[in-house]
């Protein structure tokens, strides 16, 4: 049995979202090239775009060695201009998937950097190496599906671990037609989410096109755990000061290019991309699918990181009482009622923050007095959590009548 032996996780600043709170603190893990200040293989924190470029990353550089990381930092601090951002920077000649190796050179430094802190990560593609090309196959480029599959392996890792995350996974190559593509919710990584299409603005640099990964990110990292990134009301990414999505492209071909049946063969297929929507200007992310099954319980990236802050809140809540001295029936030598009421109330007090944010819709907590602690040496707490919905679609129905009903069908 590990040493600390409550299952769940830690987070903090949950009632007051004007501050940085645990669910803020993200990581983006890619190729590129380091600085003198921020070497290659070395995981360090920043807190604004500006404390980036300020350990020597620009733009211009980047450029020269076909790199879009500064722009992905760049994209992530519009929408979240304060936030604790994890980075570690890989040679552009390792695989995509070694990015994601829950054993490698590079996620594990800052997971470890963050003290397992971190709730969300980007694994940002800039892969340049002539000697062992990523060809383009069935409508991807070949090393995507590797570093999906290599994702949800860390995810799982790092879960066990009592350190969740989600992940975001970048659809490069993506060609039509989609038809070619393997169904994403047939991959079984439901800690995964890969998000396609490009700013226009953002150059293709050699091979290498730009996604909209960075402001993916940022946008579920400013919203609650339980906000689909396609919230139309509050998440508008087009942003006219800043030139991000005046005009955009997927697959290569700019927006207005692409067919209603493109853009919902991409959809079913659970890629997540912008998109614009008759009746209403801006632009907004398709939807939040994971690379899960599309009726799982974690087919949307929303009900992972609801489930992840769950986690970390009630862990919070129960480590102090982790070795604790705990009265027992003296009759039975089970666990004393008395005794499970605390963990009860340590569980609801955990949710009861989420709930009252709107996070969740309801809970409930249970410790069976049923249980020999003396033997097992362990005490169960059994918590159920109802997560909030989210309404892909509205269906109204409206008719001219000759009289007003006075009960509508």
């Amino acid at each position: 049995m590990a040493l600390e032996d409550v299952f769940g996780e830690i987070s903090t600043g949950s009632l007051n979202r004007s501050q940085l709170k645990g669910d803020r603190i993200c990581a983006i893990v890619g190729h590129g090239i380091g600085t003198v200040a921020a070497p290659v293989g070395t995981a360090f924190k920043v807190s604004s775009y500006s404390q980036f470029l300020s350990v020597g990353f620009t733009k211009a550089a980047d450029t020269i060695v076909l790199s879009h990381f500064t722009q992905t930092v760049h994209d992530f601090f519009i929408e979240l201009p304060k936030a604790e951002l994890y980075i570690i920077i890989a040679p552009q000649t390792v695989s995509y998937a070694t990015l994601a190796d829950p054993d490698g050179a590079y996620l594990p430094k800052v997971i470890q950097k963050s003290e397992g802190k971190i709730r969300q990560v980007a694994f940002l593609y800039n892969y340049v190496n002539p000697g062992v090309p990523d060809l383009v196959v069935n409508g991807l480029r070949a090393s995507v599906g590797l570093a999906i599959a290599q994702a949800q392996l860390a995810a799982n890792k790092y879960s066990t671990l009592e350190e969740p995350f989600h992940c975001y996974v970048e659809a490069k190559g993506l060609t039509f037609p989609a038809s070619a593509i393997t169904s994403l919710h047939t991959l079984q990584s439901p800690y995964v989410t890969v998000v396609a299409g490009e700013d226009s603005a953002i150059p293709k640099l050699g091979n290498n096109e730009s996604t909209a990964i960075g402001t993916l990110l940022g946008v579920r990292a400013k919203g609650k755990v339980n906000e689909n990134p396609g919230y139309v009301e509050k998440f508008n990414i087009r942003n006219v000061p800043n030139g991000k999505y005046v005009s955009f492209k997927i697959g290569g071909l700019l927006y207005e290019d692409v067919s209603r049946d493109q853009l919902n063969d991409l959809d079913d297929l659970g890629f997540v991309f912008p998109r614009r929507i008759s009746g209403i200007e801006g632009v907004y992310f398709s939807n939040s699918w994971t690379c899960d099954l599309r009726n799982s319980d974690f087919c949307k990236a929303e009900l992972v990181t609801t489930l992840i802050k769950s986690r970390r809140e009630v862990r919070s809540k129960l480590l102090p009482k982790t070795k604790a001295p705990l009265l027992v029936d003296a009759d039975t030598g089970k666990v004393a009622v008395e005794t499970c009421v605390i963990f009860e109330e340590l569980a609801n007090e955990a949710l009861e923050a989420m709930f009252n944010d709107q996070e969740i819709s309801g809970f409930q907590s249970f410790c069976d007095p049923d249980q020999d602690v003396q033997s097992a040496k362990l005490i169960e707490v059994e918590i159920e959590v109802v997560p909030t919905g989210t309404a892909d679609a509205i269906k109204y129905k409206i008719q001219f009548v000759n009289l007003l009903t006075t009960t509508p069908n």
